[in-house]
């Protein structure tokens, strides 16, 4: 009777001890990185993902499913210093940028930070790049809309997310591999939807070379936009 409370108690505190650790894992991952603002709403980057609020229960958020959780972040700004995101530490220039080392197995994500573009040169956009280099799997990405409705727009190839607090619209992607000759080789990719998750979809491209991907994402709160 006495080795099974002794283990009863034993079984206890270990399961106490694993709930404090998930909790923990969990709030590391969620523990805000990077924070900005872009179009009256703010943004906020974690090792999970990417939160958009605007006022206090306005929020809209998107995950990298199975993506590393121990992915490294780092802050760079226009000069090229660098730091560990979530530094008390400020850089001497301005942030141009937050990059996620090994996002998913041999691919990095590289957030720019909001800027006006000649397709939208009145509303600055965030710009992503997805850097895959040789043994890294394209079809890994995986980005997860939170309580968002995706919907395609296959005459441009763009994306619609909608949800109460807002919306997102991704340009159609593009993919590029440099030439040792200093130009780009172009590369087929699109955007692919299965329910409330986004993935990217490649043609034919040299393996043995690194591949970048990149969309560019305009956000709107406040209202859905249903164009």
């Amino acid at each position: 009777m006495a080795r099974f409370k002794l283990f009863t108690l034993v079984f206890l505190a270990l399961g106490l001890n694993l709930n404090v650790l998930a909790e923990g894992e969990t709030s590391a991952k969620q523990a805000v990185l990077f924070s900005g603002q872009i179009n009256g709403a703010s943004y906020q980057l974690t090792k999970a993902g990417i939160a958009f609020q605007a006022g206090s229960n306005s929020t809209l958020s998107m995950e990298w499913q199975g993506a590393n959780e121990e992915v490294m972040v780092s802050v760079v700004d226009q000069a090229g210093n660098y730091q560990t995101a979530g530094s008390s530490v400020q850089l001497p220039g301005m942030v141009e940028k937050v990059v996620y080392e090994n996002l998913y197995f041999n691919i990095d994500l590289v957030v720019y930070m909001p800027q006006t573009t000649e397709a939208s040169p009145n509303k600055p956009v965030l710009r992503y790049e997805f850097v895959v280099y040789p043994g890294g799997n394209p079809a890994d990405i995986d980005l997860a809309y939170m309580q968002s409705q995706v919907r395609m727009l296959p005459q441009l190839g763009d994306v619609q997310v909608e949800a109460a607090a807002g919306s997102l619209k991704l340009s159609a992607p593009v993919a590029w591999q440099e030439l040792s000759s200093g130009g780009k080789m172009a590369v087929k990719v699109a955007f692919t939807s299965a329910g409330q998750s986004l993935g990217l979809s490649t043609g034919t491209y040299d393996q043995a070379q690194i591949m970048t991907l990149s969309y560019e994402q305009q956000v709107e709160f406040g209202m859905v936009s249903r164009k």
